[in-house]
């Protein structure tokens, strides 16, 4: 395995500034258990969600909106 796939949460984390807990929240499909097992190459993960990413407006919230 090279040196690419053996990044791990920790390493995202700090490199992209991004608390752990922010990380694992916007990447459900990722466990803090299994901090290595789960990261598979070539999956694009969140690393820098923006502001509202969490928000889910329905369609009716949309045409209130507009």
């Amino acid at each position: 395995m090279n040196e690419a796939m053996q990044e791990n949460y920790t390493t995202i984390c700090v490199q992209k500034k991004i608390p752990w807990s922010l990380f694992l929240e916007a990447n459900p499909s990722v466990s803090a258990d299994k901090c290595n097992d789960n990261l598979d190459n070539g999956f694009t993960y969140y690393a820098g969600p923006t502001y509202g990413w969490d928000l889910f407006l329905d369609r009716d919230d949309w045409e209130e909106e507009l």
